[in-house]
């Protein structure tokens, strides 16, 4: 997908660089493509699942991973480590019957 929208990828020590642009591609691709098609599938077994990101409610926090390569510290964009994970949205929806 990223090559259908022109953006071509960079990697620094054999790491991809995970820019603003290639992670709204990611975006589109996982959350509107992938989750759809896996949240219809699970539905024909009974409407409950409901499709959300780490991005909904805050659900997940990250801090930026910079990995060290050749002793400095180095950007490779969007890309992170999860620091917290906040349950109340997903509780919320198990409350409800989801």
């Amino acid at each position: 997908q990223l090559d259908k929208q022109g953006l071509v990828s960079e990697f620094k020590a054999g790491l991809r660089v995970t820019t603003p642009e290639a992670m709204d591609v990611v975006r589109m691709v996982l959350a509107g493509q992938v989750q759809r098609e896996l949240v219809g599938l699970l539905n024909q077994h009974g409407p409950l699942a409901v499709g959300m990101t780490g991005e909904d409610a805050h659900t997940i926090t990250a801090t930026q991973h910079r990995p060290t390569i050749d002793g400095e510290s180095v950007d490779i964009g969007r890309v992170g480590e999860i620091t917290a994970i906040d349950t109340g949205a997903i509780q919320a929806l198990l409350d409800d019957g989801r």
